[in-house]
């Protein structure tokens, strides 16, 4: 066992050397305040802001993996910490880009301190960005719905309604996007991606029906318009779809699919035929509506 005065010795020579290590963080001086930070851990192992010290020094310098082992050092001696969790979380996000380890680092981070609003504010940043997992984004998604206080619950259903959607998961998105509906009918993208996500089904009178809410909700948005023509088009409602169609030219007469048959459609002799073509060119971007 170390002399009391020998641990009294070493505890101050190690945040002596914390506190210059902070000095030449303020400087720049990066790899000098590690060394710094090691000297005051290699007398002091258990010393969690030192190591969280060290570990945005690493950051800086574009070392994000060795700066992940540091924040876990410090809050394993450490685990209320609350610096440490919210700057792995944010190397984590903004670095790695390991969005649910990231999520998963601010929400403990809110479960210590409920009121910490950055967190908070970084968890809303995850939730719109584009996972490469999405059976990791419908984990957040469901994680962020049990969280207090609450976060606004209709953008989370909309979004995790999305992720299923591209998982195919279509009766799951469908639930979701009704969860969103329900907190604001008002919300016309929502309805829309309902449509679609009916259209991916062959359910087409039931999408027509969401792209008229849509529509109610904005009449002079172009997708809503499209969508619907595409649904009245496959059930075989040749003239209705044909009205969207001119509804389309209308709203927006240089669209760039549009801009190709406008001139074309000029008799009532052809103008079916021209504006079903549209129809059948318009499907051809339907991957891009429903990204």
């Amino acid at each position: 066992m170390k002399n009391p005065l020998t641990v009294l010795r070493d505890i101050f020579i190690s945040i002596n050397n914390n506190d210059k290590g902070n000095d030449d963080i303020e400087q720049g001086k990066y790899e000098l305040a590690i060394k710094k930070f090691d000297k005051a851990l290699a007398l002091n192992p258990k010393y969690s802001r030192a190591w969280t010290n060290k570990a945005d020094s690493l950051s800086k310098i574009n070392h994000p993996e060795e700066a992940i082992h540091c924040y876990n050092q410090a809050i394993k001696y450490k685990p209320k910490y609350e610096r440490a969790w919210y700057n792995k979380g944010h190397t984590l996000l903004f670095e790695l880009k390991r969005y649910k380890e990231a999520f998963d680092c601010f929400e403990k981070l809110i479960k210590i301190n409920s009121k910490h609003e950055d967190a908070r504010k970084n968890i809303e940043i995850i939730l719109y960005k584009e996972f490469d997992d999405y059976e990791e984004a419908i984990l957040c998604y469901d994680k962020a719905l049990d969280l207090k206080p609450k976060l606004n619950h209709k953008v989370v259903y909309f979004l995790k309604g999305k992720a299923l959607f591209k998982l195919k998961r279509y009766e799951e998105a469908i639930e979701s996007y009704d969860k969103a509906i329900k907190l604001d009918p008002k919300d016309e993208e929502v309805w829309r991606y309902k449509g679609f996500t009916l259209y991916s089904t062959g359910r087409y009178e039931e999408a027509i029906k969401c792209y008229d809410e849509a529509i109610k909700i904005n009449l002079d948005y172009t997708d809503n318009w499209i969508c619907k023509g595409l649904s009245l088009y496959a059930l075989g409602y040749n003239e209705k779809a044909i009205e969207c169609v001119n509804k389309v030219k209308e709203l927006t007469p240089n669209f760039e699919l549009f801009f190709g048959l406008k001139n074309r459609i000029q008799t009532e002799q052809n103008k079916d035929e021209e504006a079903l073509k549209f129809l059948d060119k318009i499907k051809l971007t339907y991957e891009y509506f429903t990204s």
